[in-house]
C-alpha cells in the first residue's frame, strides 16, 4: 500500500503556542505507520525553537527573503511554497494561521491534493479589506477547515461557504501527578505571552501594583514582539508605580512548565484570542486562573468559581478583588488546583492529536 505524504507549512518555527501545537502534530504524525510528514518552513525567519522528531523531512528557502524588493520576494516564496509541495508528491497539505492560510490556498490553487487549514487566532480579528477579499475566495478551495472553539466555528459557518468546519482544541501537556506533588510552589503570580499590546500586560502589571502584594512576586514569562519595544515600555511602568523589584521579566522561554510550576496563580489579560494555549498550561500545572473572558477561548477551559475566574473585559476591579482573594485563601487556591488539573485532561495530548489524526486522513469521508 502506497504511503500518504503530508506537507505541513509554515511560516515560522519560532517560539508561539501556532507553532508549539504544529511541533506536537508533526512529531505525532511521523510516528504514525504508512506516513511521511514534510515540514515546510518559508518565512523570514526559519529557525527551529523545538524538538522536531528526525522523521520529519524538514524543507527551507536556501535564498533569504529580501525586503528591499517585497512583492518579488512575496512571489518567489509563493512560487516556492508551491513547487516544494509538488516535490514532496503530497496528497494532504496542512496550514495553520490565518494569513497564512490565505497564502497556501493561493500557492496551491489547482493543485489536486487535499487541503486542510486550521485558524488559530481569534475569530473576530480584523485583518482588513484585501484579507477578507482573499479569504471568501479561497477558502472554499479548502477540503477541511479545523476551528478551535464552538464559537469560532459558528462566525466561520457564517463568513464563509465552507466545505467542512470540525471543532479541535489544542494538545495539552498532562505532568505526572510526581511532578506536581513535587513541585517547590512560591508566592509567584505568573502570565505567558509575547510581549504584545493585545495581550494587556500594562494592565496586569497596574493590577498587580493595586494589591496588596508584600511578599509575592509577579512573573511575565514572553519575549518582544516583531517591532513594539514593549519590554522597555513595560519596565519603565513598573518603575513609575514602585513594583520594579516585584515583577520578573523572563523573556521567551522555551520551558514555560519551569515557571507555572514555581508559580501559585495565573492570571491572563489577552483582547483577543483563538485557543490561549497557556491558560491549558496552567490548568495543567495545577494553577487557578484568572483571565478575561475574550472572544474565544478562555471560557472553552475556565469554569468559573471552580478552576479559576472569567472576567468581564476590562473589569479590573474585579480582576483585583479575585485576584487578592487568591492571593490570601491558600484553601481556595489548593482546591481549584484540584479542579484544574481535572478539568483539562479532555486536551491531552494523545487525545487532541489522534482527533487531528483521525479528520486530516479521512478525506475520503
Amino acid at each position: 500500500m502506497k504511503n500518504t505524504n503530508i506537507a505541513f507549512v509554515t511560516p515560522s518555527m519560532r517560539y508561539g503556542g501556532r507553532e508549539r501545537v504544529l511541533s506536537i502534530l508533526v512529531n505525532y504524525f511521523a510516528e504514525k505507520k504508512g506516513i511521511n510528514v514534510h515540514l515546510i518552513i518559508y518565512g523570514k525567519n526559519r529557525d527551529i525553537c523545538f524538538n522536531i522528531s528526525p522523521k520529519v523531512n524538514i524543507l527551507k528557502p536556501e535564498w533569504e527573503f529580501n525586503e528591499n524588493i517585497k512583492t518579488v520576494s512575496t512571489i518567489r516564496t509563493l512560487l516556492y511554497v508551491r513547487r516544494t509541495v509538488k516535490a514532496t508528491h503530497a496528497d494532504i497539505m496542512v496550514s495553520f494561521e490565518e494569513i497564512w492560510n490565505r497564502f497556501a490556498l493561493l500557492a496551491t490553487v489547482g493543485m489536486k491534493i487535499h487541503k486542510v487549514i486550521s485558524n488559530r487566532n481569534s475569530p473576530i480579528r480584523n485583518y482588513g479589506k484585501f484579507d477578507a477579499f482573499l479569504a471568501k475566495i479561497l477558502y472554499p478551495q479548502a477540503d477541511l477547515l479545523i476551528a478551535q472553539t464552538q464559537v469560532a466555528k459558528e462566525i466561520y459557518e457564517r463568513k464563509y461557504k465552507l466545505k467542512k468546519c470540525i471543532v479541535i482544541g489544542n494538545p495539552i501537556k498532562k505532568l505526572e501527578s510526581e511532578t506536581l506533588q513535587s513541585a517547590h510552589r512560591e508566592n509567584i503570580i505568573i502570565t505567558v505571552g509575547r510581549l504584545m499590546s493585545g495581550k494587556n500586560h500594562d494592565r496586569l502589571i497596574r493590577i498587580f501594583a493595586q494589591t496588596q502584594h508584600q511578599g509575592w512576586k509577579f512573573f511575565i514569562v514572553g519575549g518582544d514582539f516583531a517591532k513594539q519595544n514593549n519590554m522597555s515600555r513595560l519596565k519603565n511602568l513598573c518603575g513609575e508605580l514602585g513594583v520594579s523589584d516585584d515583577v520578573v521579566f523572563t523573556g521567551a522561554q522555551p520551558d514555560v512548565y519551569k515557571y507555572l510550576l514555581r508559580s501559585k496563580i495565573f492570571v491572563f489579560a489577552s483582547e483577543k484570542e483563538g485557543f490561549p494555549n497557556v491558560i491549558g498550561e496552567a490548568l495543567a500545572a495545577g494553577l487557578p486562573v484568572i483571565s478575561y473572558d475574550c472572544v474565544a477561548g478562555p471560557s472553552e477551559m475556565i469554569e468559573d468559581n471552580r478552576n479559576g475566574y472569567l472576567m468581564p473585559m476590562h473589569d479590573d476591579n474585579l480582576f483585583k478583588n479575585r485576584l487578592e482573594l487568591l492571593m490570601s485563601n491558600e484553601k481556595l487556591r489548593r482546591q481549584m488546583s484540584k479542579e484544574a488539573v481535572n478539568s483539562i485532561s479532555r486536551f491531552d495530548i494523545d487525545k487532541i492529536c489522534e482527533l487531528f489524526y483521525e479528520n486530516i486522513l479521512n478525506y475520503e469521508d
